[in-house]
């Protein structure tokens, strides 16, 4: 059976490319709806290491994942 298809209900990130004059190309990059987590299969969770996280240490991760956040070589945070 195929995967189901992907959304912006179950995806990680969301990217839309908008294309402006000049051969110009906008990249909008919106974080998911779901944490990575509820994202993954509990083979992959078990793979990843993911699934012995704390609910602390899953909300940290989707935290530092935001797409809105600056994360740049010696940049800490």
């Amino acid at each position: 059976m195929p995967p189901p298809p992907i959304s912006e209900d179950n995806a990680l990130f969301v990217v839309k490319l908008a294309f402006g004059d000049q051969r110009a190309i906008k990249v909008h990059v919106k974080k998911g709806k779901k944490r990575i987590d509820a994202l993954m299969s509990d083979e992959a969770k078990q793979k990843t290491g993911i699934g012995s996280l704390s609910e602390q240490q899953l909300t940290d991760l989707d935290t530092w994942l935001d797409p809105d956040k600056v994360v740049a070589p010696g940049h800490t945070d």
